[in-house]
């Protein structure tokens, strides 16, 4: 027996409208209600049967819609997430590009301060030896 017949059984089961007036067997139940299913289906017009199928299928149809908004959803949240977390990295690598800019200037200033005290001494030096020289 599938689950879904194992289902369908549970529900005919717990149905308070009987087609054999007997409450204790679902099984027996079971197969009247499929029984008088198919029998009512066989009766139908084939306009109505046609009406019944596309009133089946809009139903199927919107199911796997929903089905798909779903997982369209779970997408959406999932770029969301991802998203931010891109955020935060950017974010942190701003601040670390402006840190090593901050160190590289400081660096800069470094450099220039002690080039001016290099040129500043050379021409003392230079200055020094063209006393002595003279």
């Amino acid at each position: 027996m599938h689950v879904c017949e194992k289902i369908i059984r549970c529900i005919i089961s717990l149905s308070p409208h009987r087609i054999s007036g007997q409450p204790e067997d679902p099984d027996h139940e079971f197969t009247l209600q499929k029984e008088s299913l198919l029998s009512r289906w066989k009766s139908l017009l084939g306009t109505e049967k046609l009406l019944a199928a596309v009133f089946f299928s809009i139903i199927a149809l919107s199911v796997i819609q929903g089905i798909w908004i779903i997982v369209l959803q779970y997408q959406v949240s999932q770029l969301a997430e991802q998203t931010h977390i891109q955020q935060t990295r950017m974010a942190q690598l701003e601040q670390a590009s402006q840190k090593h800019n901050n160190l590289l200037y400081a660096t800069y200033v470094t450099m220039d301060d002690i080039q001016k005290k290099w040129n500043g001494l050379n021409f003392r030096v230079l200055e020094n030896t063209w006393k002595l020289n003279k």
